[in-house]
């Protein structure tokens, strides 16, 4: 299983209400390693979606976030075409979707640049 720590995140990925670590974002896509209460699950592979080898934090952000209200972290990446969210389960994110076509690295979406213009994200 690839862990490596391309962008690693805590996060409540699933609705347990303690924190659990994703050693997301690697080489081979999103994984997710649940908090049990005194030590932490094997990391398990959620999605293909965000890997490093695509998404690289250099020019194309990733973060986690409760977009929908449901308390579990969602994946936010700023592409180049724009902004994609993955939405967790609790046990798994869903394919990655295109929420919207602004706040990207192309001129169509805005020209926004890693080191010009930071993006935040806020619940």
């Amino acid at each position: 299983m690839d862990v490596s720590p391309a962008v690693s995140r805590r996060a409540l990925f699933a609705t347990t209400g303690v924190a659990a670590i994703g050693g997301a974002l690697g080489t081979l896509g999103t994984t997710v390693a649940l908090n049990r209460g005194s030590s932490f699950a094997a990391p398990a592979r959620w999605t293909n979606d965000f890997s490093s080898r695509e998404w690289t934090s250099g020019w194309m952000p990733r973060s986690v976030t409760d977009v929908n209200g449901d308390g579990r972290a969602d994946i936010v990446g700023f592409a180049h075409d724009g902004v994609h969210v993955a939405l967790s389960s609790g046990s798994r994110f869903g394919a990655a979707a295109h929420w919207a076509a602004s706040y990207g690295r192309h001129g169509s979406a805005g020209s926004w640049r890693v080191g010009s213009h930071p993006r935040a994200i806020a619940s």
